[in-house]
Parts: C-alpha cells; sequence; structure tokens
C-alpha cells in the first residue's frame, strides 16, 4: 500500500498572555492587541506543532503505510504556513494568519514512470489551484487503480453545497475531480452536511464522512496548555480523525472500528506524536472490553 499526500506544512503557534501585560486605555480599562507583531516580548510562552500535511503524513505512516507528499519544498523551515493562537484557560482565539510562503505542488512526482500510488490523499491544507487538480487527473486517467481520498476545509464548504449535477461530463476541473474521489471527508456544521449528503449521493461509489465542528471539540479540548498536550483546534483535530478513518478503512477496518480508532487518537496524542497502529489496536481492545 502506498499513499501519495497532497497537502501544505502548516505550523500551529500556541501563545499564552501574562495578564499584567495587558494594555490600559485612557479609561483604564484593560485591553488586548490581538495583531501579533512579530515580538515574544508579550508572551510568557509560546511552543508550535505541526499540521496539514505533516500531521496526516504521521498519522498515516503510523499505520505501517507507505507515504510519499507532493509539497516538498527545498527547504522546509522556510516553506511552513504560520497560524498564531492565543490560549486562554479552556479556550483559543486564532490570530491573523501569517504566510511567509506558499510552497509548489512537485508535480514531478506524478509525472514519474514508475511512480505508482494506490491512494491520492489530499489533505485539507492543500488549497489546490486549477493546473495542479489538471496534473492530479491526468494522473488517474492513466492510472485508473488508483484511488482518492479527499478531505475538505470549511473554506471549500460552498463548492460542495453549490455543485452541478455530478452526473454530467462536461464540468470543470474540481468537480471532474470531485467524481473521482472513493472517500470525501467534511468539516463544517451538521444541516449543512445533510446538504452535502444529498449532493454528492449521485457518486454510487463515494463513502461521505463529516465531520461536524461539535464533535471536534467535545470531549476532547485539554484544560491545561501548559503540559503540552495536543491543542484541539479544529484543524489538528480534523486532520487526525480524517487520517486515522482513511488509513483504518484503506487497511481493511470497518467503518465503525474505523471511527472509533479516530475517537482514540485525538483524545490520547500529545503534540507532535500521534498514536502508532499497535497502541491504538491496544487501547481499542481495552475500550471494547470496558462496553
Amino acid at each position: 500500500m502506498k499513499v501519495l499526500i497532497i497537502g501544505k506544512n502548516i505550523k500551529n503557534v500556541y501563545l499564552s498572555l501574562d495578564a499584567k501585560n495587558f494594555e490600559l486605555d485612557k479609561n483604564q480599562n484593560a485591553h488586548l492587541d490581538l495583531t501579533y507583531d512579530g515580538s515574544e516580548k508579550y508572551y510568557n510562552d509560546r511552543f508550535s506543532i505541526m499540521t496539514g500535511q505533516k500531521l496526516a503524513d504521521e498519522v498515516i505512516s503510523n499505520f505501517r503505510i507507505e507515504t510519499e507528499t507532493a509539497f516538498s519544498p527545498e527547504n522546509p523551515e522556510t516553506c511552513d504556513d504560520f497560524q498564531y493562537i492565543l490560549l486562554s484557560k479552556n479556550n483559543y482565539i486564532n490570530l491573523a494568519p501569517e504566510f511567509i510562503k506558499q510552497c509548489d505542488f512537485n508535480g514531478k512526482i506524478l509525472e514519474k514512470r514508475m511512480a505508482k500510488f494506490d491512494y491520492i490523499y489530499i489533505d485539507w491544507s492543500a488549497e489546490l489551484n486549477n493546473v495542479q487538480i489538471k496534473a492530479i487527473l491526468d494522473y488517474l486517467e492513466t492510472h485508473p487503480k488508483t484511488r482518492l481520498a479527499w478531505c475538505f476545509d470549511r473554506s471549500e464548504l460552498p463548492k460542495l453545497l453549490n455543485a452541478p449535477d455530478l452526473t454530467k461530463t462536461n464540468l470543470t476541473t474540481f468537480y471532474r475531480l470531485l467524481q473521482r474521489a472513493e472517500i470525501v471527508f467534511v468539516m463544517g456544521k451538521k444541516s449543512q452536511m445533510m446538504r452535502v449528503k444529498q449532493i454528492l449521493s449521485t457518486l454510487s461509489t463515494l463513502k461521505l464522512i463529516y465531520i461536524a465542528e461539535n464533535q471536534i471539540l467535545a470531549g476532547v479540548f485539554k484544560e491545561d496548555f501548559r503540559n503540552k498536550d495536543l491543542k484541539v483546534t479544529r484543524d489538528v483535530a480534523a486532520t487526525i480523525i480524517a487520517g486515522t478513518i482513511f488509513s483504518a478503512l484503506v487497511t481493511d477496518w470497518n467503518l465503525q472500528r474505523a471511527l472509533m480508532l479516530a475517537k482514540i487518537n485525538v483524545e490520547n496524542s500529545k503534540a507532535n506524536k500521534t498514536l502508532k497502529i499497535n497502541q491504538l489496536s491496544d487501547k481499542l481492545r481495552e475500550a471494547l472490553a470496558i462496553r
């Protein structure tokens, strides 16, 4: 089993603010300027974990699946997208993202004659343009045995909600690629997911798995930020959930067990370290024994 993972490396930078550093206005009201200027002098704690392509690669590799990544910058340290997150007790606030550099899609991976993948897995972080989508389509047309799994970001939900008749042939590249998908993950509100399910129902071979926002946050948010446990922001949790379910399904676990493994992985992962398949299996057996 070999999987090509397509996505960008995103670094979540977590910041904690000492209350004494809040600024006072002329009326002596405390306020916080959420504009992050690159300075660390106001923050008493700062650490980061990777999400996006790198985290998806780790999750899938932990199932003993051979992986290759399509966004492969020459200098990874200068090619990460940074997302700053302010921590406060049992909640978090996303600050304005700072995009340093967009990594280029390494289309040469798909051009190699010997490049044969069982699956192409598109992570929510990919943000593919039409040229990149066309490259993937061309590869799938010449490699009919390669299957496609696609995890959609919330920002792409309008494309799904406004999709044309997917049984037609004269569609744009985005919807032509969607026609080829075997597994689709969608993030959003439950009411939106019902509409997406209706729209995608014409794709008879498709497995649609939706991740509602309340499901992501319920019961897994860590209150103690200083223990460096996984910070369950939506993107991190969704990456782990989708990657785990995908890996379980393609290695012959049934859907019910795949969902249980995803829950276990989110609840027990540490920062930059998700569970390996043997650890997941052990915890699954423990959970089933309790039931």
